[in-house]
């Protein structure tokens, strides 16, 4: 199977329809892919895995429902098809091609389903009676109490009480948080704080059965039949389920920084056999599509999702227009310096020159390490110095046209970035 980049599983929110920046984990996935396919010469899988389960995606659905009756599935589905319609209007990035997952599909719950009855086999989760803490006006189950809670995050009151019933847990050890810290492969490195800090609060027996309306069931476990599986347990396996439909082979993750505490550390415990990069950008301001023109439509697109794997602390509206302007001095210099080539491949000079040597092994091996900035820079430096100044200078020296088979990779891999 193919290997492919994915965005982490995208919520469904209605309060995030029209934030553009929240885009930009899909547009980083999108843009890798298309530089690995440029690599490999093979089409990249697109699976897109929508999270639709989970207590703010119950809230949405039932604001709506509220408002007009609609189905449950029918909303969040119409949520997806609006963000495609945006994706397409304001990218061009087309839902054709792609395979679009949510985790409330009958066939991804029943893989899942079946992973989980297989980590229950094997003991590696276990189905115990336990005291949880429970609010008495809205009658939901919050924790165990050994997690102190003091108030219902639900209807946010604080008459609560004890209720005993069987959960389902997942016993982690202090050798496996060490290795979630150490050996989960995270670019940038600097954002391995983030799953240190997350990994280091977790209890020693995670509770991975949740009170939900929607989600898995797990009564047939032995589990409180109030209970469904904890919803980051589906997004977690995503890897595992698309091998199983054999979409394809999951190679990494694009997340934003936020977010590697609420999927890394779930992976492992889920799918301990699996392994996947993570990859995480930093946060930009927020924009909307009266932001995008011609003029920076390609920026917003491909250049700016993938500069920001190399800025994980996230950038200011100054950093953005610092960016943007590094962006367009390179790109308007390629114009360029590409109408000065054509012009000297027909002038009628008969000699075809060959001797450019693109530094294309530099420049993919930055991007497959996600040194995405880095990359950047050789490629404005190429075109700057040996493009702009040497090549031509030597071209009008020697009286030779360049070689256009040259001419159409050199454009090939400036599209893919900028």
């Amino acid at each position: 199977m193919h290997e492919f980049i994915a965005n982490t599983p995208i919520q469904t929110r209605q309060s995030s329809f029209d934030k553009h920046e929240r885009l930009l984990a899909f547009l980083s996935a999108e843009a890798l892919n298309r530089i690995a396919e440029y690599q490999t010469g093979k089409q990249s899988p697109r699976v897109d895995l929508w999270n639709t389960v989970g207590t703010k995606s119950e809230k949405d659905w039932a604001n709506a429902n509220a408002t007009q009756p609609i189905d449950y599935r029918a909303y969040h589905w119409q949520q997806i098809q609006a963000r495609y319609k945006l994706l397409e209007e304001s990218y061009g990035i087309k839902k054709t091609g792609r395979t679009i997952l949510t985790d409330n599909d009958s066939e991804y719950q029943l893989i899942v389903k079946e992973n989980i009855r297989h980590r229950i086999d094997s003991g590696d989760f276990v189905v115990r009676r336990a005291n949880f803490t429970h609010c008495v006006p809205c009658g939901y189950i919050i924790a165990p109490v050994d997690a102190g809670i003091n108030k219902c995050p639900i209807c946010h009151k604080e008459d609560l009480d004890r209720l005993e019933t069987e959960g389902l847990f997942a016993p982690i050890s202090h050798k496996n948080r060490h290795k979630i810290i150490e050996e989960t492969d995270i670019y940038p490195e600097s954002a391995r704080k983030s799953l240190r800090r997350v990994v280091s609060t977790l209890p020693d027996l995670i509770q991975l059965s949740k009170q939900r309306r929607f989600g898995i069931q797990l009564s047939e476990f032995g589990v409180d039949e109030r209970f469904v599986l904890d919803p980051k347990i589906p997004l977690a396996l995503m890897g595992n389920v698309v091998g199983e439909m054999g979409l394809g082979q999951l190679k990494a993750f694009v997340q934003g920084i936020d977010s590697i505490g609420n999927l890394a550390p779930y992976v492992y415990i889920a799918d301990p056999n699996s392994h996947y990069s993570y990859v995480n950008i930093g946060l930009v301001p927020p924009f909307n599509k009266d932001t995008l023109n011609d003029q920076n439509r390609s920026f917003y697109t491909t250049f700016l999702p993938l500069i920001m794997v190399s800025y994980p602390n996230g950038i200011d509206v100054q950093q953005r227009l610092v960016l943007f302007k590094e962006f367009n001095r390179t790109a308007r210099q390629f114009q360029y310096v590409m109408s000065l080539i054509d012009h000297a491949s027909t002038d009628g000079l008969s000699t075809i020159d060959a001797d450019l040597k693109l530094p294309l092994q530099d420049i993919f091996r930055l991007y497959n390490q996600y040194k995405t900035h880095e990359g950047a820079l050789l490629i404005r430096q190429f075109i700057y110095e040996s493009l702009s100044r040497d090549y031509l200078i030597h071209c009008r020296e020697q009286r030779i046209r360049p070689n256009p088979q040259m001419l159409q990779q050199l454009k090939n891999i400036f599209s893919l970035v900028y």
